[in-house]
């Protein structure tokens, strides 16, 4: 999860208040996990992680 964090290769801004982004990155092997950060004024959170999802994929816009 840390390694996709810090290694995002799409991301796309899915709410405001407050603000939630969705990331897909790659874990060390080099397989896509797709991740949701909540950003407050005081923290980031990571809420999700999970290997990408097809329809994630196609809300991105495809990765391939």
């Amino acid at each position: 999860m840390f390694h996709a964090f810090e290694n995002p290769v799409e991301w796309v801004e899915i709410d405001e208040d407050p603000f939630r982004y969705l990331m897909v990155g790659p874990d060390r092997a080099g397989n896509f996990i797709e991740l949701v950060i909540v950003v407050t004024a005081d923290v980031e959170l990571l809420i999700h992680a999970m290997p990408l999802r097809r329809s994630t994929e196609k809300l991105l816009g495809g990765l391939s």
